[in-house]
């Protein structure tokens, strides 16, 4: 491995029974529910930066009132993820309801459209999709074949592209 960095290789020299890659807050999550339910655990927390809290983010900017905290990080806390706003909860941390009203639209190489695409639209629960007979053969391929298979247009393999730029951070052919 030619490790020389002697803080890392420290880390490594210690026996851990878990050890959580990230301290966004599903890693805080993890971190404090182990240690909840098995406080003699040996945990290790691993963040690739100085500072823990993932994608929560603030800076300070000056304003016309003074300086005020702006969020610079994390957009979107789903509400069915009641762990991670407990926990934001107990750090002291506001969250707010997103708005869900309106048309939505989306602006795709420069045209506006209020039409979602029924292609990428379903009628069927996520449920029922996993229970579809189906669900094996669209397992044992990626999504960039599954799309090119599709012959998908360029406005629904843009948007396809972006959600997953925004959900899992990497490009359509990537996975």
């Amino acid at each position: 491995l030619g490790v020389t960095n002697t803080k890392f290789t420290r880390v490594f020299q210690q026996i851990f029974d878990v050890v959580i890659v990230g301290a966004g807050l599903t890693g805080l999550t993890a971190a404090r529910e182990l240690k909840k339910k098995a406080p003699e655990a040996r945990i290790k927390l691993l963040e690739a930066r100085d500072e823990v809290g993932g994608r929560i983010r603030a800076k300070t900017m000056k304003t016309s009132e003074g300086e005020a905290l702006v969020d610079t990080g994390s957009h979107f806390i789903s509400p069915s993820a009641t762990a991670l706003t407990a926990l934001a909860s107990e750090l002291g941390l506001t969250v707010y309801t997103q708005s869900n009203c309106g048309t939505r639209t989306l602006n795709i190489r420069g045209f506006r459209t209020k039409r979602q695409s029924p292609f990428l639209s379903s009628p069927h629960s996520f449920k029922e999709v996993l229970q579809s007979p189906d669900v094996s053969a669209l397992a044992s391929q990626n999504v960039h074949s599954y799309f090119t298979a599709k012959q998908t247009t360029r406005a629904e393999t843009d948007t396809a592209n972006r959600l997953l730029q925004v959900g899992v951070a990497v490009p359509l052919h990537c996975v």
